[in-house]
């Protein structure tokens, strides 16, 4: 679909009902499989897997914030000329 482009509404027989339980269906089935595959799996030099370039973004994201509120907490009214 192109940006600015309209969504037509949905024809008749269209169930949003069945749609939701056919996903919510498929990713308990996803998750049940995603388990049953780790269950079991050791490999001696690894105690855990290694996070992905999202986990890094967001990890990096939460040492940015952490670094902020800790210089907020500490900071004083006059130490940087603002009241």
């Amino acid at each position: 679909m192109s940006p600015g482009r309209r969504v037509e509404r949905p024809s008749r027989g269209f169930d949003l009902g069945r749609i939701v339980a056919f996903a919510r269906q498929v990713m308990a089935e996803d998750a049940a499989a995603c388990a049953m595959n780790q269950r079991g799996l050791r490999a001696a030099p690894f105690a855990q897997g290694m996070p992905m370039q999202e986990e890094c973004e967001i990890h990096a994201f939460h040492r940015w914030t952490r670094a902020r509120l800790d210089a907020a907490q500490d900071w004083r009214p006059g130490q940087d000329g603002r009241r």
